[in-house]
């Protein structure tokens, strides 16, 4: 039995509506992540200088000193710590 041709444009267009379009920054939850805390490398990576706590959403969170991040390495509470700290701390330059 095939599907009715109008369920399956309802379907795409669903798919559609839920997937990322190109170029879009995903939104980030709240978090209480302090950029003193890492330092961005030479590589593009970021190292964790200090394992203070910090709040990704309603998740407490604790990274090693020491850790090496790099794109999709650490992800806590389905969020990629290389992007949060992209977004949040890249532009503020030099060491943190």
């Amino acid at each position: 039995m095939r599907a009715p041709a109008g369920f399956l444009a309802f379907v795409a267009a669903q798919i559609l509506a839920a997937a990322p379009v190109a170029g879009q920054v995903p939104t980030l939850p709240a978090t209480t992540l302090s950029c003193e805390n890492f330092k961005k490398n030479a590589d593009g990576s970021w190292s964790v200088v200090d394992d203070k706590p910090f709040t990704i959403g309603s998740t407490m969170a604790t990274i090693g000193a020491g850790t090496v991040i790099r794109p999709r390495s650490v992800n806590l509470a389905g969020v990629d710590i290389y992007d949060l700290l992209e977004a949040k701390c890249a532009g503020s330059g030099g060491p943190r």
